[in-house]
């Protein structure tokens, strides 16, 4: 049976305009899990402005487009219940629910922008942080388009919120008379009616940026750094991965490991290479005990453009970083998703039989994928 390449095809028919094409990746972002029938949400990127999601069977390989080419849907989340998902378009909310043909456009009516996540609490209200005049402050809101402010002051923006029972965690950066930011993580209470109560601080960090905080109890948590500055002829980007928790009355802060990532993936100057959904599909993924993450191999390689970017697994117990994929001659892998046993994971779309992630055309016309992936024990 031959295997036509999307990607072979489409070079093919257009190869001879000379153009430099962009890279295309597919990588896995949410299971859906049907009775009897496991499946994966893919994000096809054709181009860092053109995504398609893709729903796909491990074990056929065949996939099934889902949405028309004028929704561009990252910030992909799934619905509590599994009712449906919702996805950010070009800063616009939407909605799809499976037992209904039609999305829903979430037309908000505070003026409210720059979401780039929201945090479903039940399948009709969400909180999200989300930039008003000149802050980020947290919001409550509904389906109907109501919003409320949950955390808001004109002194500090409140970024990557976790609400965990009746208690929301955040980021907050404040800014000094210097121009310097300061970092904490903070909580306050999930309540409606006390936006303007100031947040107990957990932690501070200090001036160094701390992004996509991941609380997994009112007791632990998650943060990435990156550096202050960060420069796009710069061609890497170090990151400290953190666990913090409480213990004995005090907070304790552990940096577990560090990790280098391409800027490539990053600017939109590289037209050719970067991600629509950037950071967010390159942090560290948690789970009971285990940190799945992306890390450049050998920096050595990078200004040869040989790097490969890697999926390692961290074990909190034992300490130990393991290589789970052997990326070759640039390769990068990345957004790591847990399924049972099995790790599957994205990169750049390959024509090559030999190399992983594939997307072909089959006998039938249907089009199909192929994903790396590891197998976990713990």
């Amino acid at each position: 049976m031959r295997k036509w390449s999307i990607l072979f095809v489409y070079v093919a028919l257009c190869g001879v305009s000379g153009q430099i094409f962009p890279t295309e990746y597919v990588y896995p972002v949410a299971m859906h899990q049907q009775p009897d029938v496991l499946k994966l949400y893919l994000i096809y990127q054709r181009t860092p402005e053109y995504l398609e999601l893709w729903l796909w069977d491990p074990v056929t390989t065949k996939g099934t487009r889902l949405l028309l080419s004028t929704y561009v849907p990252a910030g992909l989340r799934i619905l509590p219940g599994g009712s449906g998902l919702s996805f950010i378009d070009n800063g616009r909310i939407r909605v799809k629910r499976f037992a209904q043909q039609a999305l829903q456009t979430i037309a908000l009516d505070e003026p409210i922008y720059n979401l780039s996540l929201i945090n479903w609490i039940d399948d009709r209200s969400f909180y999200c942080s989300a930039q008003r005049a000149e802050r980020f402050a947290l919001f409550y809101c509904d389906t109907d388009g109501h919003v409320s402010p949950l955390c808001m002051h004109a002194d500090a923006d409140y970024l990557y919120p976790q609400k965990i029972q009746r208690m929301l965690y955040a980021i907050r950066r404040t800014i000094n008379k210097d121009g310097i930011p300061h970092y904490s993580v903070v909580k306050v209470g999930y309540d409606l009616s006390a936006s303007n109560a100031y947040p107990t601080v957990l932690y501070e960090h200090g001036n160094n940026p701390i992004v996509f905080l991941d609380m997994i109890s009112e007791h632990e948590g998650f943060f990435v750094e990156h550096p202050a500055l960060i420069y796009e002829h710069h061609s890497l980007l170090p990151c400290s991965y953190y666990h913090f928790w409480y213990h004995r009355g005090v907070w304790e802060v552990e940096k577990l490991f560090d990790f280098t990532l391409p800027t490539t993936l990053l600017f939109p100057h590289h037209q050719d290479t970067v991600l629509h959904e950037t950071l967010l599909r390159l942090v560290p993924m948690y789970h009971d005990g285990l940190v799945f993450f992306c890390d450049i191999s050998d920096v050595s390689m990078v200004r040869r453009r040989a790097a490969n970017l890697d999926i390692y697994v961290y074990d909190m117990e034992l300490g130990t970083k393991n290589k789970l994929s052997h990326a070759h001659h640039g390769q990068f892998f990345f957004s790591p998703l847990l399924v049972q046993n099995t790790l599957y994971f994205g990169g750049q779309i390959s024509d090559r039989d030999d190399r992983l992630p594939m997307m072909w055309l089959d006998e039938q016309g249907d089009i199909c994928f192929k994903l790396p992936s590891a197998s976990i024990t713990h």
